[in-house]
């Protein structure tokens, strides 16, 4: 907004800038314009380095972001491993409870078709079917996780090991201490 208070000085007032010039404006010329602060007139854009600038940094951004997000992912898909596990385990044990011996499987206990994120079964193995068979779980030390039942997920991969320090192992979720502990493989 140009205001014209004496014919010898123009007073520009905007949201920009404020100018005043102590010359008369000459016939035929126009007022001069507000610009925006740190601009000259006709530099209104932004350079090519400081647009590859931006860019660089909002990749950067993503990428540490899907990172954060593929791991908040991981994190909770295995918590609800634990706690479908902790859901198994109380089923079994009730079974247990009424009849005095653990189920052969999960069907006798109508949880046969109970599937982990990843779309797997959850695997089921009482010990008594699988002593001095090798079927047992194992830790690194050879000892079995558990002397009741053994209750795992084969994780992301599918893929699983007798022994838990195993590389196909690593990221299966396990019940092991019988029951004490459930939780990834690696953390045992």
């Amino acid at each position: 907004m140009i205001l014209r208070s004496h014919p010898l000085a123009v007073l520009v007032i905007d949201d920009w800038d404020v100018h005043a010039m102590d010359e008369p404006i000459r016939p035929n010329e126009s007022p001069i314009e507000a610009t925006p602060r740190g601009l000259s007139s006709g530099c209104l854009g932004f350079t090519l380095v400081e647009l590859l600038v931006v860019i660089a940094i909002v990749g950067v951004l993503c990428a540490v972001s899907m990172q954060s997000y593929a791991n908040f992912l991981r994190k909770a898909e295995a918590s609800t491993v634990v706690t479908d596990i902790r859901f198994l385990e109380r089923e079994i044990y009730k079974h247990r409870a009424m009849t005095g011996f653990y189920p052969e499987n999960l069907a006798v206990i109508g949880l046969s078709n109970t599937h982990d994120p990843w779309g797997r079964l959850y695997v089921y193995v009482r010990v008594c079917d699988a002593w001095g068979k090798g079927g047992l779980r194992k830790d690194r030390f050879t000892n079995p996780l558990n002397t009741d039942f053994d209750l795992y997920s084969c994780g992301p991969d599918g893929k699983t090991a007798i022994q838990l320090n195993e590389l196909d192992a690593r990221d299966d979720i396990v019940r092991a201490n019988n029951g004490e502990f459930v939780g990834l493989a690696t953390d045992y």
